[in-house]
């Protein structure tokens, strides 16, 4: 897995310890994978990419390359995006996924914030019998967001959702078969900073991102 966060050394930086990096989240792939499965990189190295390979990609402040992320989630690549308000637009665009507000009135919240809402796996159904949770979610009862945004998308399924009051549920993760390859997209990258990877949803979706 290579994990490519913002070019800076701002928030999402894979090797700060304070609340908006994201070493705990490089340190918890990398306990649950094995140290040389684990690449932290600033850049996304395509030529090196292999079918066996899985790209998470964390609030990208520059434009990704839509041509060869397509090319290798067609070879069988496996992509995560976790982008709110990053460059991801384009990318996402691409696969039908556009960003929508999250909702105002969350029906769950930390410390009855609404900008804290609590998201919660979806379960899927076909033919009214339920087929049970994706398996990114299989050990996970809640994750908290931070400011998130949500997702409109027509042909992926639904990972995790905000309950709310009043108006629509929203979704912040979806997830589907792109060519030979897989897809996930989270509408919310600080679900993974230091801050967040305190409670045991977002920590325990960490790792079911990492096996996926």
């Amino acid at each position: 897995i290579a994990i490519c966060p913002a070019a800076s050394a701002a928030p999402f930086d894979l090797k700060d310890s304070s609340w908006e990096g994201c070493k705990t989240f490089a340190d918890t792939l990398t306990a649950s994978l094995g140290t040389d499965r684990v690449i932290a990189t600033n850049r996304i190295p395509w030529s090196s990419l292999t079918p066996n390979d899985g790209l998470i990609i964390i609030h990208p402040t520059s434009a990704i390359a839509p041509e060869e992320l397509s090319a290798f989630l067609k070879a069988g690549g496996r992509v995560a995006l976790l982008d709110d308000y990053g460059s991801g637009d384009e990318l996402l665009a691409r696969f039908h996924i556009e960003r929508i507000p999250a909702p105002r009135l969350p029906l769950r919240s930390l410390r009855n914030n609404p900008a804290l809402a609590i998201a919660e796996p979806v379960t899927d159904s076909a033919a009214g019998k339920s087929l049970g949770v994706h398996p990114i979610v299989a050990n996970v009862s809640q994750v908290v967001t931070n400011h998130p945004c949500a997702f409109s998308h027509p042909n992926l399924t639904a990972v995790l959702q905000i309950r709310a009051k009043n108006e629509p549920d929203a979704t912040i993760a979806v997830a589907g078969q792109v060519s030979r390859g897989r897809l996930i997209a989270v509408s919310d990258a600080s679900i993974v900073i230091n801050q967040m990877l305190r409670y045991p949803g977002n920590r325990d979706f960490t790792i079911g991102l990492a096996r996926y």
